[in-house]
């Protein structure tokens, strides 16, 4: 049970920033708005990446330290489609790549994707 419960609040977190932002913004459902999701759950998860890697006693005790580890090392690759999802999303309601913004956010996304899998591959 603690470990269903940590899964979902791991998984239900991003709603919090999400709804501040559906509330502000109109509950209107269009792509754009589908991106912002996208970037906001892979941003929250991003965060919570770092959550993890202090390895916390309440998440050891919920899904123990082989699973902590297994979540932790299993959770990029989620955060890598939901931010690739948000890029492709932005580019179809005319956003270029020109911009700093954009360019920062490319950077990051392959930086994180290069990091993820040499980690992959020394872990292994």
């Amino acid at each position: 049970m603690k470990k269903f419960m940590f899964v979902l609040c791991y998984f239900l977190s991003p709603l919090i920033p999400l709804s501040l932002y559906l509330a502000s913004a109109g509950f209107s459902v269009d792509t754009y708005t589908l991106s912002v999701v996208f970037g906001i759950f892979a941003f929250i998860f991003v965060c919570n990446q770092f959550l993890l890697a202090s390895r916390p006693s309440f998440v050891v005790n919920a899904i123990g330290m082989k699973g902590l580890i297994s979540f932790h090392s299993s959770a990029p690759l989620l955060i890598l489609v939901f931010a690739g999802t948000h890029k492709i999303l932005k580019e179809l309601n005319g956003f270029g790549d020109d911009t700093v913004q954009a360019t920062f956010g490319s950077v990051s996304w392959w930086t994180f994707a290069v990091v993820t899998v040499f980690t992959v591959l020394f872990m292994a």
